[in-house]
Parts: C-alpha cells; sequence; structure tokens
C-alpha cells in the first residue's frame, strides 16, 4: 500500500489555506516523488477554486495545464464536512488517469485533518514530517 510523506510545515499551509474559506471547498495541486510505496511531498501549488462552492471545486484548465509535469500527480481539496470521496471527486480519477491520489482536508472538532485517497479508491496512510 502507498502511503504519503508530507512535511510539517506544508500540512501547516494547506490548514491556513483551508481555514481562509472554511464553508467552501479551497483546492491546491500537489507535486510529488514515488518510490516504492512512498509518494514524497515535494511541493503544494494553491490554486483557485472556479466553482466556489460548499461542495465543489474545479481548477481551471490553463491552471491544470500550466503547472502540469511528470511530479504533479496528487489534487489537494477541502470538504466542510465529510472527509469521503464524491461522486465527482471520483470522476477526477477518470478524466486525469495521472493524478495518483487526492487529498481531502477537513476539521473535526476544530482539529484540522488529511485523509488521502489513491485512484484505486483505497485510503492512503499520510505522514507528517
Amino acid at each position: 500500500m502507498k502511503e504519503i510523506m508530507i512535511k510539517h510545515k506544508d500540512f501547516l499551509n494547506l490548514e491556513d489555506f483551508t481555514k481562509i474559506d472554511s464553508q467552501k471547498e479551497v483546492c491546491a495541486l500537489i507535486f510529488a516523488n514515488s518510490n516504492d510505496d512512498v509518494y514524497t511531498v515535494t511541493n503544494i501549488v494553491q490554486v483557485r477554486n472556479i466553482k466556489r462552492g460548499a461542495f465543489s471545486f474545479a481548477i481551471a484548465n490553463k491552471d491544470f495545464e500550466y503547472y502540469r509535469t511528470k511530479d504533479l500527480i496528487g489534487i489537494y481539496h477541502s470538504h466542510p464536512n465529510k472527509p469521503l470521496l464524491s461522486n465527482k471527486d471520483m470522476a477526477i480519477f477518470l478524466k486525469h488517469p495521472d493524478i495518483k491520489f487526492q487529498i481531502i482536508g477537513f476539521y473535526k472538532k476544530n482539529k484540522f485533518n488529511l485523509k488521502c485517497y489513491s485512484n484505486k479508491l483505497k485510503q492512503l496512510k499520510i505522514n507528517i514530517l
């Protein structure tokens, strides 16, 4: 099973980014190296949610294409309520087969948490370094 390694400072940046508008979904592109069973996050780029909804997000094609490299293998977005993949989230994997995982940020009892799902719809372990 693959796992995600993310630096503590990146975790804090995602928390701050998500707090800015915790009632709407925010999103970012995740760049990572892959070795054996580990994805190591190397960079996270915040992008604008062009849908600006509480239950949906969309990344502009121009942003997605501008940042597309072989290291772009993940997407981050927040969920104001539940940390589960929606049908729309699952469709991202079909539309973009090069995206290997999605990380969802959410608050539970005022504590920021992350959950990660692979493109095989399996939950992946996240290690914060």
